[in-house]
């Protein structure tokens, strides 16, 4: 089934999140080829069900406890069509535009909230076909302790001698 419109994913969890392209490997296995960028989202179980009735390319697994764990996967591209992502600090602060030379923080900051739009890639390889999720567009709240806040505070006064 060939998907043709856009998804918006709200107070979604980020898992598994590899912004900056490492290689990783399982028993030998590569899980993640060098350079590429992407992450999962969690999902309920309606969303899973709802984005495989449409044609997504959407996973069920069981978590360590044996729950069922409803996963999307979402490539990361700078290109023709690079995503725009905003980190917005949750002490009120005004956001920052990510860049594909900052995404790569996205590993490891505290996020509290997230939103984003992924947008369809349909394959058909050998008879299996399905749309792979690419990032549209993504907006973080992130967690800012109070120290950061202090210290993102003092950046934003104006330097004497700039």
């Amino acid at each position: 089934m060939r998907v043709d419109k856009n998804e918006l994913l709200q107070g979604v969890t980020l898992k598994y999140r590899n912004f900056r392209g490492l290689e990783r490997k399982l028993g030998g296995r590569v899980l993640n080829a060098e350079g590429k960028r992407n992450f999962n989202v969690v999902l309920n179980e309606e969303q899973y069900e709802d984005l495989k009735r449409k044609g997504w390319s959407v996973r069920k697994k069981e978590d360590a406890d044996g729950n069922p764990e409803y996963l999307i996967k979402v490539n990361v591209m700078f290109g023709a069509r690079p995503p725009m992502i905003k980190m917005v600090p949750s002490d009120g602060g005004k956001g920052i535009m990510v860049t594909e030379e900052s995404v790569d923080q996205l590993d490891f900051v505290e996020i509290d909230n997230a939103e984003l739009v992924i947008r369809p890639y349909n394959w058909d390889e050998t008879g299996n076909n399905g749309a792979a999720a690419y990032l549209r567009s993504m907006r973080l709240d992130i967690y800012i302790d109070p120290l950061e806040a202090a210290m993102m505070a003092e950046d934003d006064e104006e330097l004497p001698f700039a």
